[in-house]
């Protein structure tokens, strides 16, 4: 039969109980791994630069090239930000959906 010395078996399960913690980040008493934070980071970022971005670039095309008003140029740079947050939000629950999705199934496996 197999059998362990009780170090051995300290260390064994001091290495089971810690193999999920290798790269985790703890945020008081909640582990996240940082592949989470850096796409929450990345895409709050995102949402605070393109937007923006989107709207005086919207704004500038409709206004030169387009010969619109001032008025309607800022409305075409209005609905360019919103579209783009739209697209980011959407583009944020995709990965995080297909990241939860992936997580369950590699559970489901071990």
């Amino acid at each position: 039969q197999f059998s362990l010395t009780p170090r051995q078996a300290r260390f064994v399960m001091a290495a089971d109980t810690q193999a999920g913690d290798v790269g985790d980040v703890r945020i008081g008493n909640v582990r996240v791994a940082p592949g989470v934070l850096s796409k929450l980071l990345f895409f709050s970022i995102a949402v605070l630069v393109l937007p923006i971005t989107t709207y005086f670039v919207g704004q500038g095309v409709a206004a030169e090239y387009l010969l619109w008003s001032s008025r309607g140029a800022s409305l075409v740079g209005a609905i360019s930000a919103v579209l783009m947050v739209n697209v980011l939000l959407a583009a944020y629950v995709y990965i995080a959906w297909t990241e939860d999705r992936t997580g369950t199934e590699k559970g489901k496996k071990a």
